[in-house]
Order: structure tokens, then sequence, then C-alpha cells
């Protein structure tokens, strides 16, 4: 099911974005929840449509891009809504993490975007250890271009449901954070 957040500044609603998780099957329950996705923008336009990882099921195969990536959220980003990206693990067995991400014009795993005044920051989660990685929040962090700030991952450093959350993840992202 998809998550819809409206993040406010005040009394107005800054940015909507809607988010969901593990997303690449091509499958009804994907085509249910994009249903869903586009029939919450009835109210307001989204600003971002952030997936969170495992883009692609089940090998990251980007010849699959269009059909279960572009296609199902046709509705939804038809419009200004902006696709934001996260890989999952599922997304890097065909070793083609980066074709996935050129089309919809991302070149890194991590990057930032912004919307209004809210900024999302989206980390590779499957390499918390990358050397270059871990330093690159703390640098974005330290000049936001937002009053509110979103981190996007498809492994959390803490999750409710997980009694033992990926340990490696938490402890690279989240003291920039804190």
């Amino acid at each position: 099911r998809p998550l819809l957040h409206r993040y406010f500044d005040g009394a107005r609603a800054a940015c909507a974005a809607c988010h969901c998780g593990d997303p690449g099957t091509g499958d009804r329950n994907q085509a249910n929840v994009a249903a869903l996705m586009a029939a919450g923008e009835a109210d307001s336009e989204y600003a971002a449509l952030v997936l969170l990882g495992d883009l692609i099921y089940p090998v990251g195969d980007p010849a699959l891009i269009d059909r279960v990536i572009l296609d199902p959220y046709v509705d939804t980003l038809d419009g200004p809504t902006k696709l934001v990206p996260a890989l999952g693990n599922h997304d890097e067995v065909s070793g083609q993490q980066d074709e996935i991400l050129r089309t919809p014009r991302y070149s890194s795993g991590w990057y930032t975007r912004t919307f209004g005044d809210v900024q999302i920051i989206v980390l590779d989660s499957n390499h918390p250890n990358d050397p270059d990685q871990p330093a690159w929040p703390t640098e974005t962090l330290a000049a936001p271009h937002a009053r509110s700030i979103l981190a996007a991952m498809p492994h959390p450093p803490y999750f409710a449901r997980v009694p033992r959350p990926m340990r490696s993840v938490r402890a690279a992202f989240a003291p920039p954070f804190t």
C-alpha cells in the first residue's frame, strides 16, 4: 500500500509525495498500488513518487524498465510528478543498476532532489560501506536546501518490524541525521 505524505510549512502543504517499497513485480498487486496512487493524486498533485528499492524483480533487468517502473505509474507520472527511485538488492543482481538509473536520468545510487521546502536524500543502502557514500549525507546536510529533509533507502537503519535491521546501514547513515 502506498504512503502519501504531505509535508507542512506552517499551515500550508509544502510538498506531497507518495512512497512505496519493492514495487517492481509488474503483477496485479503493483497495478493496484499504482491505481491507489493515481486516485490519491486527485486531491493534489504529488511532487515526487519515491520508489524504495527492488524496482525490477527478480534480477534488475533494465529491459523491463518500461513494463515494471514507468508503465504502471503512467497516470501518476503524466504531470509534474517526478520519479525518485532508490536501488534495492534485486536491482543489482544483473549488475546493470547504472542502466536502471539511466532511464530516470540518475547517475548514482545516492543523490538528492528538492521539492519546494522538502529535500529528499536518496541513499544506496546496498553499499553503506562504500568509501565515498557515508560522508556524502553529512556534506549534504551541512548545507540543507530545504526546511524538511527525508532520507529514502530500501533498507532503513531503524525498522519497527525487523528485530535486527542492517547494522551496517545504521552505522553508516543514522549519525548524519541524529
